[in-house]
């Protein structure tokens, strides 16, 4: 199969899922390996997975695993996003939509049908366990924005994750993934993986040597936050001449956010004004910025009424 269009509907960008058929084509496949996804949403990024599969000259009915809970309660505020993205796509129809959830599964798996190497999982992410015959080539992490939901899936397949697994955080560069970026710096620093590329949000490692004792060691340290900002600032230096200035605005968006959470002004302070600095002349992070802010707005995060404050003071200074 070597048609390079994608057809299913993904938040990712081309280039995004380009790069997830190339690494899916080339890598290096064992007789008990599968690929698996947390967080498949419509679907986007399994499509480009089966086909580099497909292409992948060691593929012998090797599996790709997807699993999400396919559903949004409409307390939280991805219930909005996905009746959004239906709308957008045309799809509301074939979606099981309710005063209180929405459910999106069958047309998934409709979606999906004619690739045979996806296996789709319905359930919540955390609860998942890989059967321990299984080793996992590709890990690609398309869901967890914090710490804790990341640690409870990692638990779980951690013994299933080969010495050299490819292991991808999709939204590694967001806003939202302050402890997701300190949790990837920290194994890099330490040579646990080892950092390959980037793409827009995604970031693409090599396992080395994750096991469960840095997971527990992790876990105890996430409550710390002088240790997570540390983490944090510690990153946006390592990556400053490595990414670009969309990724690193992002780091200091999400650095900026959870040290105001922690209530660490200072830190809060200077990452305001590195937001606004490599912002300027750039239209696109302006808008992210304002992005940003609309969207804590819209979902309520009352905890962040000052942060929101201080951006838009930020941004009416620069006016």
């Amino acid at each position: 199969m070597n048609d390079m269009r994608f057809n299913t509907y993904s938040m990712l960008s081309t280039e995004e899922r380009l790069k997830l058929f190339y690494i899916t084509k080339n890598v290096k496949l064992l007789s008990s390996d599968c690929i698996l996804e947390y967080g498949v949403f419509f679907g986007g990024s399994l499509e480009p997975l089966s086909k580099g599969l497909f292409c992948n000259i060691k593929y012998n009915q090797h599996e790709i695993i997807g699993i999400d809970s396919f559903s949004a309660s409409k307390d939280g505020s991805f219930y909005t996003t996905v009746l959004e993205r239906a709308n957008i796509i045309n799809i509301k129809e074939k979606s099981h939509i309710s005063e209180i959830h929405v459910d999106w599964f069958e047309f998934v798996k409709e979606e999906l049908i004619q690739f045979d190497n996806i296996k789709l999982v319905k359930g919540l992410p955390s609860t998942y366990v890989l059967e321990n015959t299984k080793t996992i080539a590709i890990l690609h992490l398309d869901m967890p924005k914090f710490y804790t939901e990341l640690s409870e899936i990692l638990h779980n397949i951690i013994n299933n994750l080969r010495h050299d697994s490819f292991i991808i955080f999709q939204d590694y560069f967001y806003h939202w993934s302050a402890e997701i970026i300190a949790f990837g710096y920290y194994l890099i620093k330490n040579e646990i993986i080892i950092l390959i590329d980037t793409c827009r949000t995604s970031l693409y490692a090599n396992n080395i040597s994750m096991s469960s004792d840095i997971l527990t060691y992790f876990d105890d340290k996430i409550n710390d936050s002088n240790f997570i900002i540390n983490l944090l600032i510690e990153a946006s230096k390592y990556f400053e001449n490595k990414v670009n200035h969309e990724q690193i605005a992002s780091l200091y968006m999400a650095i900026t956010q959870y040290s105001f959470l922690k209530n660490d002004m200072n830190t809060f302070n200077k990452f305001s004004l590195l937001i606004d600095k490599v912002s300027q002349g750039n239209q696109y992070l302006s808008d992210r910025i304002s992005w940003m802010n609309i969207e804590l707005k819209e979902y309520n995060y009352d905890i962040y009424s000052n942060y929101i404050k201080n951006f838009d003071d930020i941004n009416n200074k620069t006016c």
